[in-house]
Formats: structure tokens, sequence, C-alpha cells
């Protein structure tokens, strides 16, 4: 990274150590490297998440960005104590997008999905 950040504050929100595996490490990388992504991301206009992300976008006829708890706290951006998108780190990232990923339990996405009956 060009930049850094304390891994401390990484760690003690997330509780995941700084690794390539997870979806922050992996956009930042995009980030840096490709223009492209940068300037839409700046821009509000790329869509980046896990693919969970993408089903339920496709789910909802890409009206809404959803993801569960279960899976946000496995990109190193969201922080297990308060159940929120870590500041510090999005902030950082300039990962503006990732505000508007609106978080939910995995049953209300599925009702979200319109998967469970009423």
């Amino acid at each position: 990274m060009e930049k850094s950040i304390d891994e401390e504050i990484i760690v003690s929100g997330t509780g995941l150590f700084l690794d390539p595996y997870f979806l922050a490490s992996k956009i930042n990388c995009m980030f840096e490297n490709v223009d492209t992504v940068k300037n839409e991301l700046r821009k509000g206009i790329a869509k980046l998440g896990t693919v969970d992300v993408r089903f339920l976008y496709i789910l909802t006829k890409c009206k809404s960005i959803y993801t569960d708890i279960s899976t946000a706290s496995r990109t190193m951006l969201f922080n297990i104590n308060t159940l929120k998108w870590q500041e510090e780190i999005v902030d950082f990232l300039e990962y503006l997008i990732i505000r508007y990923l609106r978080l939910f339990h995995q049953r209300r996405i599925l009702n979200i999905a319109g998967c469970l009956e009423k």
C-alpha cells in the first residue's frame, strides 16, 4: 500500500489481520493500480462487493445493494463490535460506495429477495 494505516485499528475493530484474502485488500489493490476502478469508485459509479451482493442486486432487479453481517465481517471493513462499517478503514481506503451497502441479518435479506414465504 502507498499509504499506511495502523494495523491495530484494523485488528481491534474487525478482528482480522491484514491479509490479501479479504475484500478490502483486493479492492485496495485495484484502486491503486487500475485508474478506471479508482475513477469510478470516486464518482460512486462502481459497485464492488462479494458474490452474495451481486446475487441480491440481481434478485432485487438492480434496485438494492445488500449484504449480511456475517459476510461483511469477512471484508476487513466491518467493525464486529459496533456492527457497522469501520469508518477509519473506509475513510482511509476511500471506499465511498461501502457506505451505501446496506447491512442486514440474513433472514431479512431473504425476505427482501422474496425467498421466504410471508
